[in-house]
């Protein structure tokens, strides 16, 4: 798949990796409950296979660090794994490494 998997007890708190604006909340028929957010340098990181999406809503500003929302198993293509967040990154609408961008 396009992402990474980070492995996590179920409902650990996810956080923003750099400030940015909510730009969608869904439920994906693969990865279960997702958000995306939008950051400049048209970068948008999507987490997903979420516990919840309560904590926030579209069009809010997340900074970074502050919590969106937690780890889950809501993930159809992943749910035989142990719970974890799936983590993507798009660069001007092109899936990249997570891993080249940011330290885990």
């Amino acid at each position: 798949h396009s992402g990474i998997d980070i492995k996590a007890p179920e409902d650990t708190q996810v956080v923003a990796v750099k400030g940015g604006t909510i730009t969608s909340i869904y439920q994906d028929d693969r990865y279960g409950t997702s958000i995306e957010i939008t950051h400049p340098g048209k970068i948008v990181t999507i987490y997903s296979n979420l516990s919840t999406s309560e904590l926030v809503e579209i069009g809010d500003v997340v900074a970074q660090g502050q919590i969106i929302a937690g780890v889950g198993s809501t993930g159809l293509f992943e749910s035989a794994e142990p719970a974890h967040l799936h983590f993507e990154m798009t660069k001007d609408g092109t899936y990249v490494n997570p891993a080249d961008y940011i330290t885990f």
